[in-house]
């Protein structure tokens, strides 16, 4: 190879230059910085708009089902507000949280992995304090003490709320059970991810009478692929899915298993105080019925039978001899 030793003139120089400054020449146009797209290897693009889309919808419509929900546990005027969606690095995630906050990790079977929602500890301590009676306007700590079993079960049963609200929500996406499996409030405590697993965040404002915070969720890649298709504006406008009789036959069959006080009321008097308080052991109230009579069986405090009393074997027992009516 035979090395070239020819110069450039400086007026040559300058015609390079001026070339390269309003972007003539094919090599010109490959350096257009207007041509450079940004492109971070620690967090490739895992969602496409269209996907943050429709996370953004269902995060809409968890924020107006929680808001609810926690209005109505609470007894108070709760509002929810979704602020921003957007992909982050699942590692990054868990290092921008505060420390310390609370940290739920759930499941949503039949999705695989866990996902996180955490909740600032001022929302958090406000809904306790509500679901102790108090305003929710709690004091400021000045320094964090760990929860106390009491205040760690209330967390739990309000974020069992918040977590149905989070079923629902994602209704139109995907059917599934959300399950709380942890809860801690300390970062260090989180399971680490897989290196570069990007996790789809959801950052929500909560108003709880007055005191405010933040809720923010993350749910990693790995979660979401097995939907990623029914993750498109179609799916979503396609409403829910219509129930099937089974499931529609459910709400029904867990109300058959409910408990309901049932009573047998053998009689009834009225009785002054004065001489109520002077009742003492082997005195008798006369009752309202007599022996052979109908006696009124109450169910949940309602009347709703007649019956006669008897035995069965060596049990009491109340044999229905008619139904009441609501105008008997």
């Amino acid at each position: 190879m035979v090395a070239s030793t020819k110069q450039l003139a400086q007026h040559e120089i300058d015609a390079l230059l001026s070339g390269l400054a309003e972007g003539r020449g094919e090599d010109a146009q490959r350096l257009n910085p207007q041509r450079v797209k940004r492109y971070d290897f620690r967090r490739p693009d895992k969602f496409s708009k269209d996907h943050l889309r429709v996370i953004q919808l269902v995060f809409d419509t968890f924020a107006r089902l929680a808001g609810s929900v926690l209005s109505s546990l609470l007894r108070g005027q709760v509002q929810v507000r979704l602020t921003s969606v957007e992909q982050i690095s699942y590692d990054e995630y868990i290092q921008q949280l505060p420390n310390p906050t609370a940290i739920c990790l759930f499941s949503a079977d039949p999705l695989p992995d866990r996902s996180i929602l955490e909740l600032n500890l001022p929302v958090l301590y406000a809904i306790i304090d509500r679901l102790l009676g108090g305003t929710g306007k709690r004091p400021q700590l000045q320094v964090f003490r760990e929860a106390t079993e009491i205040e760690h079960a209330l967390a739990r049963s309000a974020i069992v709320h918040m977590l149905r609200s989070y079923q629902e929500a994602w209704g139109n996406v995907v059917a599934m059970t959300p399950r709380l499996e942890d809860l801690v409030f300390n970062t260090s405590f989180i399971p680490s991810g897989v290196p570069g697993v990007v996790a789809a965040m959801a950052v929500l404002e909560m108003n709880i009478m007055g005191v405010t915070g933040t809720i923010s969720t993350a749910i990693p890649y790995t979660v979401l692929e097995p939907v990623m298709a029914n993750l498109n504006s179609q799916m979503w406008l396609a409403g829910p899915r219509r129930a099937s009789r089974s499931e529609m036959k459910q709400p029904s069959q867990r109300l058959r298993d409910v408990a309901l006080p049932v009573a047998g009321i053998l009689g009834e008097a009225e009785v002054s105080l004065r001489d109520f308080l002077k009742l003492q052991s082997g005195n008798v109230i006369r009752l309202d019925t007599s022996p052979g009579q109908e006696i009124k069986v109450t169910a949940g405090g309602a009347a709703k039978y007649a019956a006669l009393p008897g035995r069965v074997g060596n049990r009491l027992a109340l044999q229905i001899t008619k139904v009441v009516k609501d105008n008997d």
